[in-house]
């Protein structure tokens, strides 16, 4: 995206009301290839796809509604006197700084707040200073779905939205007359993005063809970016509702329909003129209506709340009635486990007792089993003892079965020499020498009895 003309740094300022579309159009300015900030505010579940809002120009802006005794949901204008003040002037140095962070030296950004409709003044100040060129589009949406966006929002009263939405596109307006400038309809944005381009155009901001950025932006530009839906004859026909919303709209209609008609500036300055003068008349009635339909609201939220409980504790009567039956035969078999308690411990302190007698006889038996075991070990020495005496008579024997055996084989021995004597003897007295000898044997007999 391009711009035309001699300023080398180009600035595209949304001028828009809460909830009324500022978001889509800055988020299509940057996929059509206009420098967004560099530090974004978080997406929300009111705004899932982003706010295309730079977080630090957002913060600037608190700060400086805060000091000239304002907020982003007061319907009292800006004082001009604070804006020519010292405090004001501060702030511009301020944003000068802030611009260089989010935006470097960008030659074409977007800057985009709700809250820049009631600082448009302090922004032209701001841009002069710095050499940038301004590119104003101001986007609109039907009141009533802003009233019912905020309502859904924020708990907004509708009269109250109705309010600020003249504050933000009354003075959007005023303030940025002798700008290069278009007006759009937030469904033209949803719609017909392509007729937005071609509108800038004519601010001197050409874009690239279609084709390069239809796809990026036909994914971002959904239905879903719109959750309430009212035609336009629901304000210009509806006697309900104050003159000045229904005039005001109507010429922002035409205006984005069929271009800026400034003999429509006198009809927008006189219902600008009569908002700021009633603001003296009514701001306190109008705060006192507020708090007290806060009140109310909150009352009426407490009394659905109740009224939800009570509804919700009607429709567990069935339960509750369940569960106390329930209870009660919960409670019979309690009684009856009780009761089978009680004979279980009758049981188990006679099976106490009887375990006490137990222990008492076994304490006995061991007793008498020390006794014997003591009687046991007496007769075990006492075998043992006559085991040896047993064994020694038993070795003894042995020995003298060995001493016999020996004998025995000696007299053997004896006797086999006592026969070779006698048969010897019996050879002898059988020879014939014996016999011859015999004389001999009578003649010595007398000598040996000698």
């Amino acid at each position: 995206m391009e711009t035309q003309g001699q300023s080398p740094r180009t600035c595209i300022l949304v001028l828009g009301m809460h909830r009324s579309g500022t978001s889509a159009l800055a988020g299509l300015l940057s996929y059509l290839g206009v420098d967004a900030p560099a530090t974004l505010m978080p997406t929300h579940t009111m705004n899932p796809k982003g706010f295309f809002e730079s977080q630090r120009v957002y913060d600037l802006h608190e700060q400086i509604l805060a000091a000239a005794g304002s907020s982003w949901n007061d319907w009292r204008p800006v004082s001009t006197h604070w804006l020519d003040s010292s405090r004001a002037q501060s702030f511009q140095r301020q944003a000068a700084d802030v611009l260089d962070e989010e935006f470097g030296g960008s030659n074409l950004f977007v800057l985009k707040d709700p809250r820049s409709c009631r600082l448009v003044t302090y922004w032209r100040r701001v841009f002069e200073a710095l050499a940038i060129a301004p590119r104003v589009v101001h986007v609109h949406r039907n009141p009533l779905e802003v009233a019912a966006s905020l309502q859904a929002r924020d708990g907004m009263e509708p009269e109250y939205a109705h309010l600020l939405w003249l504050r933000h596109v009354l003075d959007a307006e005023y303030y940025s007359r002798g700008l290069p400038r278009i007006f759009v309809e937030f469904s033209q944005v949803l719609n017909d993005w392509q007729d937005l381009v071609r509108k800038l155009a004519v601010v001197g901001v050409s874009c690239p063809p279609f084709s390069a950025a239809e796809r990026g932006v036909s994914g971002f530009l959904t239905p879903s970016l719109k959750h309430h839906q009212q035609e336009p004859g629901s304000v210009r026909d509806n006697p309900s509702l104050s003159s000045w919303l229904r005039d005001t709209f109507a010429i922002l209609e035409a205006w984005a329909a069929s271009g800026e008609d400034e003999q429509d500036h006198a009809k927008l300055d006189a219902i600008r003129t009569t908002l700021n003068a009633a603001v003296p008349a009514f701001h306190v009635q109008v705060r006192t209506a507020r708090d007290a339909a806060r009140a109310i609201a909150a009352q009426e939220q407490e009394t659905a709340s109740l009224q939800s409980s009570l509804a919700e504790l009607q429709s567990l009567e069935p339960e509750l009635q369940r569960l106390d039956k329930q209870l009660r035969l919960t409670s019979a078999r309690l009684d009856e486990v009780s009761r089978h308690r009680d004979q279980l411990e009758a049981l188990l302190a006679i099976e106490r007792a009887n375990a006490k007698d137990r222990e008492d006889t076994l304490t006995r038996t061991r007793v008498q089993l020390g006794d014997l075991d003591v009687l046991s070990q007496a007769y075990s020495n006492k075998i043992d003892e006559q085991s040896n005496s047993a064994e020694t008579a038993r070795q003894i024997i042995a020995d003298l079965n060995a001493e016999l055996g020996q004998r025995d084989e000696d007299i053997a021995a004896l006797k086999q020499q006592l026969a070779e004597q006698l048969a010897l003897c019996e050879q002898i007295t059988s020879s014939s020498s014996w016999r011859w000898t015999a004389p001999l044997r009578d003649l010595s007999a007398p000598f040996k009895r000698r």
